[in-house]
């Protein structure tokens, strides 16, 4: 598999689906290899920080959130929506230093988007648009699936259906011709655009 350096970051991610991420209860995600903790603030927008206490390294993902950010509950210190250490129980003086990394974060369509490289090249004009699940339009359902695998040959797998008359022949109903006729691949500027242009027969109900 490709090195951890290899993996891009100046991109947006998506880093949970908007229902994941509640105000009360710290929601844990790794994204580009980047351990992280998501939770909602007062004004109910989402917050997504790098998921270690900049003290001991105890995983924030295990603190309590409360109305000004983020315990760690190894030493009790807060830490602000933007990251900053705002209390130390037992000392007056904070070190400027004591600050936990803080990522951009965008929410839409229902889905809360991070981008784990260099913030100042975080634009929302990037972020594709979708579907989002309350569409008037369109009847949806969302679930979610763990793997033990690297998040790359997920990506592979969904954009090559070649796999679909073989391993989902009877689930899916998948069309033979799924293995046989060649997509249409375009390079974008930031990505690539597969294309089929087939339709198989829908499965009787």
């Amino acid at each position: 598999m490709p090195s951890v350096a290899e993996i891009p970051v100046d991109c947006w991610f998506v880093a949970a689906s908007s229902r994941d991420v509640v105000a009360s209860q710290p929601f844990v995600m790794t994204v580009a290899d980047i351990p992280l903790v998501m939770y909602r603030n007062n004004a109910g927008t989402p917050v997504v920080m790098e998921d270690r206490c900049v003290h001991r390294l105890a995983p924030l993902s295990l603190g309590r959130i409360e109305a000004k950010g983020i315990r760690c509950m190894y030493h009790g210190l807060l830490f602000a929506d933007d990251g900053t250490c705002r209390e130390i129980p037992g000392q007056d003086r904070i070190p400027a230093k004591a600050r936990v990394r803080v990522f951009p974060v965008v929410e839409r369509d229902g889905w809360i988007w991070m981008w784990p490289g260099d913030p100042e090249m975080a634009d929302e004009a990037l972020l594709p648009r979708t579907i989002a699940a309350n569409h008037p339009d369109w009847l949806s359902a969302q679930n979610s699936l763990d793997y033990e695998a690297n998040f790359r040959l997920l990506v592979d797998n969904l954009l090559d259906f070649s796999h679909l008359p073989f391993v989902h022949g009877q689930s899916f109903k998948a069309d033979p011709k799924g293995a046989t006729v060649r997509p249409s691949v375009k390079r974008q500027s930031r990505g690539l655009r597969i294309e089929r242009c087939w339709c198989g027969r829908p499965p009787s109900i």
